[in-house]
């Protein structure tokens, strides 16, 4: 089992770091670094060794802190395989190891087309870290991607189990929810949401699973009559909703 280690990021774009370690070796992977000095204190502080670098991605607020971790020590870098400073490319369902842990690599193309998520090996409890491809009550833009590929990739990730607690990349939580009121009023799993993280810091703003995601995102509720009325939809296919469902939250 590996545990996650949440933490948000001062003067970034919002964004969440993760360290997943494993409790007994203390071992430690980072996961799309923002800052090495903000690193370098939560591993300091928790006692742990990092023994490699994850990137989702190849945006700058996911990769600025690797140049300055990897030039402490040498460090195998994950990540796909045309990323900059990546020496260990990973592929679809790829396993890694740390500690007495594992974890899966799973390509997710859509909001770029080099973007990996995360997911634990661990059933009794299941987690994804998902980057910028799923966000709380949304996902992510396709400006560097392709809608069509966030689509389907979104699709295959619909096997998760309801308990898979979810970690994207942004604190996008209250925005995302009140697009999602916005086209549906009275969805009351939204404004319970809502209510109950807004007056939170980030650090402590509630970890949502696949269950409540698919309560309150709109990009996992295709088939609701009144988010379907609200976007004025082409047609009822899974496919143009989520386009247009896309296309209205780029403009919100």
């Amino acid at each position: 089992m590996l545990n996650v280690l949440r933490f948000y990021v001062p003067n970034s774009a919002d964004n969440y770091n993760y360290i997943l370690y494993c409790p007994k070796s203390l071992e430690a992977l980072v996961i799309d670094p923002f800052n090495a000095e903000l690193i370098d204190e939560k591993l300091r502080s928790n006692g742990l060794k990092m023994t490699g670098i994850l990137l989702t991605h190849e945006h700058t607020d996911h990769t600025s802190g690797v140049s300055r971790l990897i030039k402490k020590q040498t460090l195998p870098v994950y990540g796909h395989p045309e990323i900059e400073g990546v020496n260990m490319p990973l592929s679809h369902n790829q396993t890694i190891h740390l500690g007495e842990g594992e974890l899966t690599a799973l390509f997710t193309p859509g909001h770029t087309f080099k973007h990996f998520c995360f997911t634990s090996e661990d059933q009794s409890s299941p987690y994804l870290i998902c980057a910028d491809t799923l966000f709380n009550a949304g996902v992510g833009n396709t400006y560097s991607g392709d809608t069509d590929l966030l689509f389907n990739t979104i699709k295959t990730l619909s096997i998760m189990k309801g308990e898979t607690r979810i970690y994207p990349a942004h604190d996008y939580m209250l925005n995302n929810l009140e697009f999602l009121l916005s086209l549906e009023p009275n969805n009351q799993d939204a404004k319970y949401l809502r209510d109950r993280n807004r007056d939170l810091a980030p650090d402590d703003r509630q970890v949502t699973n696949w269950e409540m995601e698919q309560k309150v995102n709109p990009f996992l509720r295709l088939d609701n009559d009144e988010i379907i009325k609200s976007i004025n939809a082409k047609d009822r296919s899974e496919l143009s909703v989520f386009r247009a469902l896309r296309q209205r939250r780029n403009l919100w």
